[in-house]
């Protein structure tokens, strides 16, 4: 067997052990764990609407392509089934980047529910 493949079976048992620090030195290369020391807080999903209807739906765009094709199929969906109050529309600056906070905070102020491409 390769040093290579030998070296991957070594780091994926350790991985599976759960014992392998986040920064190790294995047959003299350094592995690195690209994963946060402490485990992220757990944030509680927000209490779900019985209904869209008088409510207002923001939408935030990741800005990546054919976005705008999904959100406007979802808010005629909407638009088909509920009487929302009004519909909001609002883009992150870069797909790869968090929505800066004033953007959040916007939302969270204007809005009974927000529908986000792929995270905010």
């Amino acid at each position: 067997m390769d040093r290579g493949r030998l070296l991957w079976r070594l780091v994926i048992r350790r991985l599976e052990e759960d014992r392998m620090p986040l920064q190790k030195e294995i047959a003299g290369l350094m592995i690195v764990l690209p994963i946060d020391e402490e485990p992220p807080d757990i944030i509680p999903i927000a209490p779900r609407l019985q209904t869209f209807d008088d409510k207002v739906v923001g939408f935030l765009s990741n800005t990546k392509d054919n976005v705008n094709h999904l959100f406007a199929a979802m808010q005629a969906q909407l638009e088909a089934n509920y009487s929302p109050r009004g519909v909001l529309h609002r883009a992150k600056g870069h797909f790869a980047a968090n929505a800066p906070g004033d953007l959040l905070a916007e939302l969270h102020r204007e809005c009974d529910a927000v529908i986000t491409a792929a995270g905010a």
